[in-house]
């Protein structure tokens, strides 16, 4: 990768052969910010090969904790 920071990978598009990468740009030291010009972008490679389908997670919040959890 042309970054430091990836923050996720996941397979997509119908065939699930697309893998799409997320990468931060946030907290890069100065001196590296001309290293680093394409941080905080997003990544595709097709490949010759399929992924799997991502698991789906839903955590259930009890209303006492949702208001200190999210301030929306």
């Amino acid at each position: 990768m042309p970054v430091l920071n990836v923050t996720s990978c996941v397979f997509g598009g119908k065939d699930l052969q697309t893998l799409y990468i997320t990468t931060a740009s946030e907290c890069i030291s100065h001196d590296r910010t001309d290293l680093e010009k394409l941080a905080g972008s997003l990544f595709s490679y097709k490949l010759p090969i399929a992924g799997t389908k991502s698991n789906l997670y839903r955590y259930k919040f009890n209303n006492k904790h949702r208001n200190t959890l999210y301030s929306g």
